[in-house]
């Protein structure tokens, strides 16, 4: 018995520490809306070799676009001008389409935007861009499946607060 009591709680502590235990709780972080930063535009001129006409372009490396978010997820971009010194306007893509005649393509890890118009940023004119990545399981709990028409049209503080108000158990906030 003098020898049992010290013996158990030597095998007692290389049992506790010798033991692995598995974590089945996974963070996942997948599954949360991405919005990048505000990056001021800085277009290239283009010319249409059969036509002649001329047309700016800018591609924008987007690593958080994959396959699967075109697909099945949605991809918004907004435009934002500063219209003061402490003002910026933000548009939506469909508005930029109707103003600016700008075209934005998605393909996985790029956004290109074209343009009849020179967009690039500078201290008095031209655009700041961002654009915000929404999964699929996000886009059919948080907005009960609306269409990337429907979303293209919604403005970026209407989709600030769908976000903000969502029961999303991880994933970003949506600050401007």
């Amino acid at each position: 018995m003098k020898f049992f009591l010290p013996a158990a709680i030597l095998f007692g502590m290389f049992s506790v520490t010798s033991c692995t235990k598995k974590n089945t709780y996974n963070t996942v972080v997948q599954d949360s809306i991405y919005y990048s930063k505000w990056v001021p535009l800085s277009m290239t001129m283009q010319i249409d070799a059969t036509s002649g006409d001329t047309f700016y372009v800018q591609a924008i490396n987007a690593p958080r676009i994959t396959a699967s978010i075109i697909s099945h997820g949605a991809v918004l971009c907004y435009y934002g001008f500063p219209s003061s010194a402490t003002d910026t306007t933000v548009y939506t893509e469909s508005t930029m389409l109707g103003l600016n005649q700008t075209l934005t393509a998605y393909s996985p890890g790029q956004i290109t935007i074209n343009s009849l118009y020179d967009l690039t940023y500078s201290s008095s004119a031209g655009y700041l861009f961002r654009y915000v990545v929404i999964p699929a399981n996000v886009l059919t709990t948080s907005f009960n499946g609306m269409t990337q028409q429907q979303l293209d049209k919604m403005s970026f503080s209407d989709l600030q607060n769908a976000v903000n108000n969502a029961k999303q158990t991880s994933g970003n906030t949506f600050n401007p």
